[in-house]
């Protein structure tokens, strides 16, 4: 992406047991979304949701914004982490009908 938008791309993929095994919903995303991305990564364990969440969305609006890939294996989607939640932030933007010359 070389257009400077940012973009945070989320994609679910098989459980993490079935990594390394043949199976028709693995295949390695994380190595796919590298070339065209500014980080790409898989979540691999439930306690790293939310720090890897906040550099994901960081990352994407970095001083030089672009995209971002994290992959979500299904085990890890299920599990709950001990380390709390992503906490939202607030965005200002411009108000409706105006914009930022």
């Amino acid at each position: 992406m070389t257009n400077g938008s940012p973009m945070v791309a989320l994609a679910a993929q098989g459980s993490l047991r079935r990594v390394h095994k043949e199976s028709h919903q693995v295949i390695d995303l994380v190595s796919m979304f590298a070339p065209v991305t500014q980080w790409s990564a898989r979540i691999e364990c439930p306690d790293a949701v939310p720090e890897m969440t906040r550099k994901a969305f960081k990352t994407a609006q970095s001083e030089r914004p672009g995209a971002v890939f994290l992959a979500v294996p299904e085990d890890i989607e299920a599990g709950g982490s001990r380390k709390g939640r992503v906490m939202a932030r607030t965005v200002v933007g411009t108000p409706a009908g105006t914009s930022v010359p």
